[in-house]
């Protein structure tokens, strides 16, 4: 294992996931299962992609709730099925199966040093990542098994004392090894106290015996994906390059109030906030919520090559008072 940190996540990003110039053609199925805060399931189903380059895939999700296919092609991406976008977890599989870490060029723009974790009482070699453009809300810690850079956890780690944003957490069990990158058969994605949100096992993925335009042709009835992408809290968390810390109200310091505001927010192609708006969280932090949040700054989200506007959540924890 590489003993500086910049050297470790250089080569865990060539060795995790399924981005590269040098993968060939696959095709994966898995299932999931959505749960809510009380451990309760409020989706499940399977998801399924086949792909052959940047703009020749196909993506599919089938459910008690949802069904839908996405073509990626080279002008443009299209669907049938659902007219509104996968629910933010369901991209969010994708995410951590293709990309579950920084590429290199986001990496140069990292302060990053150690940090020693045990995870289940396995020890696990971790980074704690942190941007250098401005103060980001949130560190994120990736841990590797002790020995291999093989990834095992990505989580936020909000910083104690102050606002930030609620921490997530994405588990990486049962590594097997695909084109000679590692790849998590099983994926658990948790929220803020631990609480599993959705659940995650690849069934099948294998390489593609041959690439059929027809495959990957959409079908007449298709119509342009919508350009307004719905991310997860968490996703959209990776892409934050500046934060503005929310002014902690005198009252509520006073009386040792803490809470989490959730605000519903658009990020425009060049990173600013529209449209915030508090949907929940105590009301006595939601003015200084929003208005911090109105000046946060984020890097374009990229689909198909073309920066589009998404629409997330952002969860502000006000935890522990400051003194």
């Amino acid at each position: 294992m590489p003993s500086d940190p910049r050297e470790l996540m250089l080569l865990a990003a060539k060795s995790n996931g399924l981005a590269g110039d040098d993968i060939k053609p696959w095709h994966l199925k898995a299932t999931f299962q959505l749960t809510d805060g009380s451990g309760k399931t409020t989706d499940q189903g399977t998801i399924e992609e086949s792909w052959a380059g940047p703009q020749k895939w196909k993506r599919s999700c089938a459910s008690t709730g949802f069904t839908q296919t996405i073509y990626g092609t080279g002008h443009g991406t299209f669907q049938i099925g659902a007219s509104e976008l996968p629910p933010p977890l369901i991209t969010e599989i994708f995410a951590d199966w293709l990309t579950p870490l920084p590429t290199e060029t986001q990496i140069g723009k990292l302060k990053l040093e150690f940090h020693p974790v045990v995870m289940s009482g396995v020890k696990l070699t971790c980074v704690i990542a942190t941007s250098k453009e401005g103060i980001v809300a949130a560190d994120h810690l990736y841990c590797f098994s002790e020995a291999k850079p093989v990834l095992r956890m990505n989580t936020g780690v909000s910083p104690v004392g102050r606002a930030g944003v609620g921490p997530t957490q994405t588990v990486y069990n049962k590594t097997i090894q695909f084109q000679g990158r590692n790849l998590a058969s099983d994926l658990q994605i948790k929220g803020e106290g631990g609480r599993l949100s959705l659940s995650s096992h690849i069934e099948s993925l294998d390489l593609l015996p041959s690439v059929e335009e027809a495959a990957f042709t959409p079908p007449p009835d298709a119509k342009p994906s919508p350009k307004l992408v719905a991310i997860s809290g968490n996703v959209a968390q990776g892409y934050l390059l500046r934060q503005v810390t929310p002014e902690w109200p005198s009252a509520a310091k006073d009386a040792g109030m803490s809470g989490t505001v959730v605000i519903a927010a658009v990020i425009t192609k060049d990173g600013h906030i529209r449209d915030a708006k508090a949907v929940s969280g105590p009301k006595i932090f939601q003015g200084v919520a929003l208005e911090a949040v109105r000046h946060w700054l984020y890097r374009p989200y990229l689909l198909n090559g073309e920066p589009v506007e998404v629409e997330t959540t952002i969860n502000l924890v006000f935890g522990r008072t400051p003194q």
